[in-house]
């Protein structure tokens, strides 16, 4: 078992979403929200603490290189206030 990336002195027993893994997410990511690269691992005391890292939605898509998928990003997109940092996929 790992100690806990936070305070490097417990075993890390508990899984923490940098992306909060709330309903909205867990729909649109559902195939990404519980990838390694979106968690930390976490000792019961530090997963408790709220002042734990988050991050957005679109420092998610970027680190996973994916194309955002809600609504309101979608919108920036179109009015191309995001540009692209995805790959496109090939059908």
């Amino acid at each position: 078992m790992s100690l806990c990336a936070n305070c490097h002195k417990k075993p890390a027993r508990n899984k923490h979403h940098l992306l909060s893994q709330t309903a909205k997410y867990r729909h649109l990511y559902y195939d990404l929200i519980d990838d390694p690269r979106n968690l930390i691992e976490l000792c019961i005391d530090c997963h408790l603490s709220k002042t734990l890292q988050k991050i957005s939605e679109e420092e998610f898509c970027r680190m996973m290189g994916v194309k955002p998928r809600s609504k309101s990003l979608q919108t920036k997109i179109m009015q191309r206030k995001i540009e692209p940092f995805w790959e496109e996929v090939q059908s």
